[in-house]
């Protein structure tokens, strides 16, 4: 599945991941700032659905000359996105605001690397481990990226079991604590097929997840999935 993606979607060989709509509160554009510092062998691929935002971006990737570098994927097929996030060197995620970050586990469970953003509850979802960026911070991005290509043992992939966050290390069991805590949740609907979605992707990486209706806690908006390795 990992060379079908790789030949599907012409992934390059070596490449840092964004995945989620291409918007403005997402900041994919720190993402690209970051690239000319960076280098010429490692590659940007952002997955997501364009929006108005986007057009900033393919400006700034034309003024710089970097369309050889920067490779935006849209209506990619749901079953691919495991193999693309596994193929990553580092995945970023420079968001202003997010209600968890799903994403970031997704690439956790992935095994790579995550640089996300300060000031939001990132941090909470990436863990110790993960390395975080103020999301206007080109010059903290770059040298965060760079760090991670210089030292790959870096790699949540090779952290011991002990150092991972409790819902990677634990996911069962976390989530299955979060529905019988007795905090109010509500049913939310997600399209199993859309990127855009909050579910774990369980093809590829061994995960079962409750579909429809999952569940998310009103307060923090933790998302409970109930799945296993």
């Amino acid at each position: 599945l990992k060379q079908e993606a790789r030949e599907k979607y012409h992934l390059p060989a070596k490449y840092i991941l964004c995945v989620g709509s291409i918007e403005e509160r997402k900041n994919a554009l720190l993402a690209v700032k970051a690239l000319p510092g960076i280098p010429e062998d490692i590659h940007l691929v952002l997955v997501g659905k364009r929006t108005y935002y986007t057009n900033q971006i393919d400006a700034f990737i034309k003024s710089h000359r970097l369309e050889k570098r920067v490779h935006l994927l849209h209506d990619v097929t749901f079953q691919y996105l495991p193999a693309i996030y596994q193929q990553a060197e580092i995945f970023v995620y420079p968001s202003r605001f997010e209600g968890f970050g799903i994403p970031i586990i997704e690439a956790l469970h992935s095994g790579i690397p995550v640089i996300a953003a300060t000031g939001s509850c990132l941090e909470e979802a990436g863990g110790p481990d993960s390395l975080y960026v103020h999301p206007d911070d080109k010059e903290g991005m770059t040298k965060a990226i760079c760090s991670l290509l210089n030292h790959p043992e870096k790699r949540q992939g090779s952290l011991p079991p002990s150092r991972r966050p409790p819902y990677v290390r634990e996911p069962a069991r976390s989530a299955v604590s979060l529905l019988h805590s007795g905090l109010p949740v509500m049913p939310v609907h997600r399209h199993v097929n859309s990127i855009e979605n909050n579910d774990l992707l369980a093809h590829g990486l061994g995960l079962v997840s409750l579909r429809a209706p999952c569940y998310e806690h009103k307060k923090t908006r933790a998302v409970a999935r109930v799945f296993s390795l």
